[in-house]
């Protein structure tokens, strides 16, 4: 029989020395060989370690962070919001009480989480009577940026549908195929002036036609990648600095950080829109909110893309405000040549107040600014208003079509805030351009979808079209009741929407949803106070260790701390987090044991399981673990084994090295003749 005692550090009473290693996970080396005769069997005799009281983050740990307005049973429930909560997943690993409140910061604050919060997320922790007593999650949500219009550069101006996909926007014109010289295609974007020239005529199909259904078809159409539009009263100016311009057809507004490469910059979901997209609509170019002046019915109109239902289902179209129509409108009919000769209307600017997303027009009369669309005004019947900003849309950018040679647009305003590690979207792969021949234009041969995928950049949308449920996250979120925006005409459907308030910041509140839920399963999930979109996979289970006990949702109204106000929202724990203590198990990498693991479906070479509590009850500090019944394996060796060390590691059952001890370990070894 042997006796072995193994230890991550020297200690003059031991009787194997061993080295400066991990306390969990060590190499013990022996100045003379270990003699372990046939049939041998090895027990763990008894186990010594210095655990830390630190959080055990895995892979599966995951909280939700919902950022809109806190919805109440009877009086605004699921359906009648616009947001929905984003997963905020930590990195593995083990965390003391700073790093873990650094580690929720870095997570919160590198989610696909509003712009308006985006980066602005401080996790503090609270102390009482010098003992840790919880997590206090500070948010201080942007203020209404500064104008970036100056600051966007050539690189930054890219196509936004396929006619201008090979153009970069450089003075020398780019070709869609080098063998084809006088393909000349787009525009010309000069930083120093913010104007978008275009520099040619639109070829073959008019920009406006039945078939097309209002989608304009053009070649110079580009949309200027930068921060996204500032809620908190962001403008996006368009001028157009002649007015015999405005009566070129051209198509201005904001998009989504969509990507031409993938489904010619359509969202995903959106199939109805895209019919025949590899053909005849590939010249048309995607806005989720624009204003457009349409040669044919020779006048101004707005439009969207929202969900409207119908017999068959869900559908995504394109949908008309008649601004004209509004109780109260200042232009009693669509703006037309008349009217611009007479107000000598120069820009068209989309302005963003909270979730609300205004049109106006301006003229070089004196009268200003005349809004098109505006709730304080107009009240907030659906019929007459852009939809609300949704997860989907919170990260929008300009966008400009032109149609005619020398037409110029302007940006003459955008403002946004420069946002701290943000990520454009952008795509795998590159696309072939093939080149038909005979009857087939070169346009024609363009796949708009040749094995691309669209890259999750910092907003919701492209994370949600990257996820395992894409499908469903999507489909939920732009189906919610609040966004179907579907033309109604009933004077009587009005949304509220979320303004900026007295700090100059959008009016929403924080809710942290840390455990699963509750749901009826009899009625709409809309008619429900839901702050997470309701998939097997969307359970937050982090309520305890976030120091929340049982409470599930964490609501803004219950929860907020003393110095929270308008421009700061705060939310606290109500305790200390309890300390995740896992599992962890002896395993000898040196030995011929023949366990195995069904955690891991493997065998392995785990010897003994330690347990989270010590006889006295300790789950933290030095514990001593002596086993008072023994577990013998038997090794199965056919011969003596001379050993020169023995490698000792303290694993999870994913047979991973834990990463919660310190200081000194001690495992204790017997070897016998097997019985």
């Amino acid at each position: 029989m042997s006796y072995v005692i193994c230890s991550n550090v020297e200690n003059d009473d031991t009787v194997l020395l061993g080295g400066n290693n991990d306390p969990a996970s060590f190499l013990n080396n022996f100045k003379s060989p270990l003699i372990l005769d046939k049939d041998t069997e090895v027990a763990v005799e008894s186990v010594k370690i210095d655990r830390q009281d630190k959080w055990d983050i895995k892979d599966s740990d995951v909280f939700y962070l919902y950022w809109g307005p806190e919805q109440s049973a009877g009086v605004l429930e699921s359906g009648g919001v616009t947001k929905n909560g984003v997963r905020i997943e930590l990195r593995r690993g083990a965390y003391t009480v700073k790093g873990m409140a650094l580690e929720l910061a870095r997570a919160v604050n590198n989610s696909p989480i509003s712009p308006s919060i985006f980066g602005k997320c401080e996790v503090e922790t609270q102390e009482e009577n010098g003992k840790f007593n919880g997590f206090e999650f500070k948010f201080t949500p942007w203020t209404k940026g500064a104008d970036r219009s100056a600051s966007i550069t050539v690189e930054n101006v890219i196509s936004n549908n396929w006619a201008t996909i090979a153009h970069n926007t450089s003075a020398t014109l780019a070709t869609a195929d080098p063998s084809e010289p006088n393909a000349s295609l787009g525009g010309y974007w000069d930083p120093a002036t913010k104007i978008l020239t275009c520099k040619k005529d639109q070829r073959g199909a008019t920009p406006f036609d039945t078939s097309n259904k209002s989608m304009m078809y053009s070649e110079c159409a580009y949309r200027m990648i930068d921060y996204p539009l500032s809620n908190a009263g962001g403008r996006a100016v368009f001028s157009l600095a002649e007015t015999n311009q405005l009566r070129n057809p051209f198509q201005v507004g904001l998009v989504r950080p969509t990507n031409v490469w993938v489904d010619n910059g359509f969202p995903a979901l959106a199939p109805a829109a895209r019919t025949d997209i590899n053909e005849g609509n590939v010249l048309t170019t995607f806005m989720d909110f624009s204003a457009v002046w349409d040669n044919v019915k020779d006048n101004l109109r707005l439009y969207f893309w929202a969900n409207q239902f119908n017999s068959g289902g869900t559908v995504w179209i394109l949908k008309e405000i008649k601004y004209w129509e509004a109780p109260g409108a200042v232009y009693t009919a669509p703006i037309n040549n008349t009217t611009i000769t007479s107000s000598a209307i120069t820009d068209i600017i989309f302005e963003l107040q909270g979730d609300e997303l205004e049109v106006k027009v301006k003229d070089n009369t004196g009268s200003g600014e005349t809004a098109l669309i505006k709730s304080a005004s107009y009240t907030a019947k659906t019929q007459y208003n852009f939809p609300p900003i949704a997860n989907a849309t919170e990260a929008l950018l300009p966008a400009i079509s032109l149609s005619a040679s020398g037409q110029e647009c302007k940006l003459d305003e955008w403002n946004a805030n420069v946002l701290p590690n943000w990520k454009q979207s952008g795509t795998s792969g590159q696309v072939q351009w093939r080149k038909l021949t005979g009857s087939n234009e070169l346009w024609k041969s363009y796949t708009p979808r040749p094995g691309n995928t669209l890259v999750a950049g910092s907003d919701w949308y492209s994370n949600a079209v990257n996820t395992r449920n894409r499908a469903d996250e999507l489909l939920y979120n732009q189906s919610r009741p609040s966004l179907n925006w579907d033309g109604r005409t009933a004077n009587t459907s009005v949304f509220t929407y979320t303004r900026p308030n007295a700090s100059g910041v959008i009016d929403y509140v924080p809710i942290l949803v840390v455990g699963a839920e509750p749901r009826d399963t009899t009625i709409s999930d809309y008619l429900q106070v839901l702050y997470v979109i309701p998939l097997p996979y969307n359970q937050a289970n982090m309520s305890r260790e976030l120091g929340f006990g049982r409470w599930s949702v964490i609501d803004y109204s219950t929860f907020k701390t003393a110095g929270a106000n308008d421009g700061k929202r705060i939310l606290a724990s109500i305790e200390a987090g309890i300390y995740t203590v896992h599992s962890a198990f002896v395993r000898i990498n040196d030995l011929p044991i023949q366990s195995y693991n069904g955690a891991t479906s493997s065998r392995s070479n785990i010897l003994y399981h330690i347990p989270r509590f010590s006889n006295n009850g300790k789950q933290f500090g030095e514990l001593f673990f002596p086993v008072p019944e023994k577990t013998y394996i038997k090794l199965n060796n056919t011969d003596k084994i001379m050993l020169n060390q023995l490698k000792i590691d303290l694993v999870s059952r994913n047979e991973r090295v834990v990463q919660d001890l310190t200081g000194a370990t001690i495992v204790c070894l017997h070897f016998r003749k097997s019985k």
